[in-house]
């Protein structure tokens, strides 16, 4: 049976956890709706609103995937199984930023003291042939099989639940199978990416059937979107486990497409994936401790920014001129560039605490090449030809239960539904990760070669003080992750700014691939004569985000859905982005 949409309220009600997900828009936990002032979108600003639970919250990309989490928690399970089911859920609910296909980064800040990263990077396939996809790349063709890396997402999420986790594989994966078979309401963020993606959506001859009215046309906002093939192939993970994914029949489904299609992946390289626990990166700023993903994540970005801002009073931090901006901007070039030349490769062995980098004395001697009004050279940070970014598409989700287990959990398809290539009666679109790698150095340390693995920007990161929660974070938005990561810490350390404030409160990005490249919300307190202002410094041509934007503008600049301890009233807070239409809910309490 071909997925398809139908009108909200339409749907047949397959069972308990389809009520639940749906009952609770209306009656089940604490909850922020994803429409709020024009979906987050002010005239002159953004929105958001905190939700307050006692016993825990999530916080994600999508009201379904938040619920589903938020009613683990209401069962007992904690912070780890809540995330799982969030991470499988959000394949089910925002299947163009994750799913089976994609993978994972799993941040876990254990109640007894235990941190850890769970390493979900997915390896490139011992068939995969460079020179193939040079060729495909200069004739402009990014979507299709070829362009897969293993896909890790099941595996990641399995060994989290496995090792810290409390309930079964099956009941994390109900709330996900109820979402594919009943559906998910689309929402103008979803539309967004279908409308971007509508011709390769189109051309794909199975996927196009999972997204599109008919195969054909974009659907409409507030119709729901349903994938029974996807609720099967959940159902049969759920009873035979992650190894039928891996080295049972979806595995030989998968190759006898790659085959057929051009792709590199085999059942070998399904076979022999292997999940890693490392040791996360780590600082303090201002005395809060930061723990962030280490490389092959974006946390030594995240950590190096923070030690190089601790060298610059927290009132300049704090305030809203100029000098703010730039210091922002110069310390997330420095540190970006520092870990593209010092961070080890992504398949070593290392202690994340051990890496010269990552001090707060290096960050400080680097924070001594920042000077007033000055725009450093290219030449000055020390670049080199390295990996490419992931794209615009990564999606994040926090989560902290009663006890006070918090987990940070990223997921990638790489570009927006991934590939754009689905197995028939998968149900879920491939990731485009070899896409990452670097073809133009075919001999180079980041070229695609069999089983490698490759850095991202990817970087949950946790606030903790004495041990206990302050905030949990991600975001989506590729190279820019760190950058909007660091600011949402800086306006909840510095600003001292509430949860929502720091979320919303707009955002100084660095271009990244482009030296001079700059980009700014323009929304109180920065004003176009603060653009002006870093032009004349030296930022080349400044993009300026006006209010209220377009929804494609706005999701340049993340979506940092986090949830925090709310020290004033106790228990919990979280706050979805509106830049991406983010949802927060919490349980009513726990059995």
């Amino acid at each position: 049976m071909r997925p398809h949409t139908r009108p909200l309220g339409s749907f047949r009600r397959p069972g308990f956890w389809l009520t639940i997900v749906l009952g609770a828009l209306l009656t089940g936990c604490a909850f922020a709706p994803p429409v709020a002032h024009q979906d987050g979108l002010g005239p002159t600003a953004l929105h958001a609103v905190a939700v307050h639970a006692d016993d825990g919250m999530v916080s994600t990309g999508s009201a379904e995937a938040s619920l589903a989490g938020a009613r683990i928690l209401e069962e007992g399970g904690n912070a780890v199984d809540a995330a799982v089911a969030v991470g499988f859920a959000l394949g089910a609910a925002d299947p163009g930023g994750s799913g089976l296909g994609g993978m994972s980064y799993l941040l876990i800040h254990l109640a007894d003291g235990r941190d850890v990263a769970v390493d979900g990077t997915a390896p490139a396939p011992f068939a995969v042939d460079g020179a193939r996809l040079r060729e495909l790349a200069a004739t402009g063709e990014v979507s299709g099989l070829a362009w897969s890396a293993v896909p890790t997402t099941p595996a990641a999420l399995v060994h989290a639940l496995e090792r810290y986790g409390t309930m079964d594989l099956p009941q994390v994966l109900a709330p996900a199978v109820a979402i594919a078979e009943g559906g998910f309401q689309l929402t103008a963020h979803h539309l967004t990416w279908i409308r971007d993606y509508l011709e390769p959506l189109r051309a794909s001859e199975y996927l196009r059937f999972l997204v599109l009215r008919n195969g054909l046309d974009p659907p409409g906002v507030g119709e729901r979107l349903c994938n029974p093939d996807l609720a099967a192939t959940l159902r049969l993970l759920a009873s035979d486990g992650v190894e039928a994914f891996y080295r049972g029949p979806i595995s030989r489904a998968i190759e006898n497409d790659m085959v057929r299609r051009g792709g590199f992946v085999r059942r070998a390289d399904l076979a022999t994936v292997r999940v890693r626990d490392l040791e996360p990166a780590r600082t303090v700023y201002r005395g809060v401790d930061v723990l962030s993903f280490p490389p092959p994540g974006g946390g030594g970005t995240v950590v190096e920014t923070l030690n190089i801002l601790s060298a610059f009073p927290s009132s300049l931090l704090a305030g809203s001129s100029v000098e703010r901006l730039h210091v922002l901007l110069e310390a997330f070039r420095i540190a970006q560039a520092d870990g593209r030349q010092l961070a080890p490769p992504p398949d070593a062995s290392f202690s994340a605490p051990a890496l010269r980098y990552l001090t707060r004395d290096f960050g400080r001697r680097r924070a001594a090449l920042i000077v007033p009004a000055k725009v450093l050279d290219v030449s000055e940070l020390e670049t080199q030809p390295g990996f490419h970014s992931l794209g615009d598409h990564t999606t994040h989700a926090s989560v902290v239960d009663s006890l006070g287990n918090v987990v940070a959990l990223t997921q990638t398809l790489g570009r927006q539904y991934g590939a754009k290539v689905a197995t028939a009666g998968l149900g879920f679109p491939y990731n485009s990760l070899l896409e990452s790698f670097d073809l133009d150095h075919p001999g180079g340390p980041a070229a695609p070669r069999p089983r490698a693995l490759y850095p991202t920007d990817m970087a949950p990161t946790i606030l903790l003080s004495g041990g206990t929660l302050v905030a949990a974070l991600g975001s989506a938005g590729s190279e820019r992750v760190p950058e909007c990561v660091v600011q949402v810490i800086s306006n909840l350390v510095d600003t001292r700014l509430p949860l929502a404030d720091a979320v919303t409160a707009p955002r100084v990005l660095w271009g990244g691939t482009e030296p001079h490249k700059a980009y700014l919300e323009i929304a109180p307190p920065w004003t176009e004569a603060d653009a002006d202002a870093l032009e004349a410094m030296g930022y080349a041509d400044i993009y300026r985000l006006r209010f209220p934007p377009r929804m494609i503008d706005l999701t340049f600049f993340g979506g940092t859905n986090t949830v925090a301890r709310d020290a004033a009233r106790g228990g919990f807070l979280g706050v979805g982005d509106p830049r991406r239409l983010g949802v927060a809910a919490g349980p009513r309490g726990t059995p």
